[in-house]
């Protein structure tokens, strides 16, 4: 019974080639890997995105083989360029990214992150972006694989340790005495009642999602998941954080982490000082 088993398991490998030929692209490798691809990414991903799209993402995935990242040129709604960042996840990706982002010239207007479990056991991040250039430069979109490629370069320094990210952080800006910004930091529930996704809302600031990225870094938190929106120069970005273990965050640690979230974006602001002396 078993060699009739094995005879019959090797004349099916003998036959794939032309099976696969007969029964048409269906049953293609392609295919098969990009089904495993978009089954591997949470429901909130293929809610989100069609067929093409997925196909487009699997294949920048597919393509980074064994390097640490790869990073792509994706459609967009609306202005700016539009990228995804496929990199095998390690402590501090999210805030390399948006290092070498920053570094590149950007600012990012609208950001998702989804992470995923390979075969292997190894966890690959999914970085969507949609960035705009910094004040005072110009994009050409004609470039825009360039400008992927160039990214991609220096975000492999970042990782490989060749670069400092540091580099990249905004130096703090002077605002008028008495200027206020409506900051509201907190941890929401999740559909589970696990309160494990960080709120961040404020007023845009160049660099800030680096700063929060580096801050969340400093926590030593894993980001699962993120959403970073832009509208009316007003930010809201979310989190799904967990500790580098995978465990939850506890009760005692989010509060440190709103407290380092909440400081980071106080220190991209400074008041100048009145040079008029005090009143008698």
């Amino acid at each position: 019974m078993a060699h009739s088993s094995t005879r019959a398991r090797n004349a099916f490998e003998n036959h794939e080639p032309r099976l696969r030929a007969m029964v048409g692209p269906m049953f293609s490798d392609d295919d098969i890997w990009l089904k495993n691809f978009s089954a591997s990414l949470p429901g909130s991903y293929r809610n989100r995105y069609g067929a093409e799209a997925i196909r487009l993402h699997a294949s920048i995935s597919r393509a980074r083989g064994s390097q640490p990242a790869r990073v792509g040129v994706v459609p967009v709604e609306g202005d700016g360029l539009g990228i995804c960042v496929v990199a095998k996840d390690e402590p501090g990706l999210f805030s390399n990214i948006a290092a070498a982002l920053r570094l590149q010239g950007f600012d990012i207007v609208h950001a998702e992150a989804y992470t995923r479990k390979l075969e292997s056991g190894e966890r690959e991040v999914l970085d969507l972006f949609r960035l705009q250039v910094q004040q005072g430069r110009t994009l050409d979109t004609s470039a825009a694989t360039d400008i992927a490629a160039s990214i991609s370069a220096t975000l492999h320094d970042l990782l490989a340790g060749k670069l400092d990210p540091s580099q990249a952080l905004p130096a703090p800006q002077p605002e008028p005495l008495g200027t206020f910004h409506d900051t509201r930091v907190r941890f929401i529930e999740d559909g589970d009642g696990a309160l494990c996704t960080l709120e961040v809302e404020t007023d845009d600031r160049s660099g800030l999602l680096l700063t929060l990225a580096r801050a969340l870094s400093q926590q030593k938190v894993s980001v699962e998941r993120s959403e970073v929106r832009t509208l009316a120069k007003r930010v809201s970005d979310r989190f799904t954080l967990a500790e580098q273990d995978g465990s939850p965050i506890s009760e005692a640690r989010r509060l440190n982490i709103q407290v380092a979230v909440i400081s980071a974006i106080e220190s991209l602001a400074w008041t100048p000082r009145s040079s008029r002396p005090p009143k008698q």
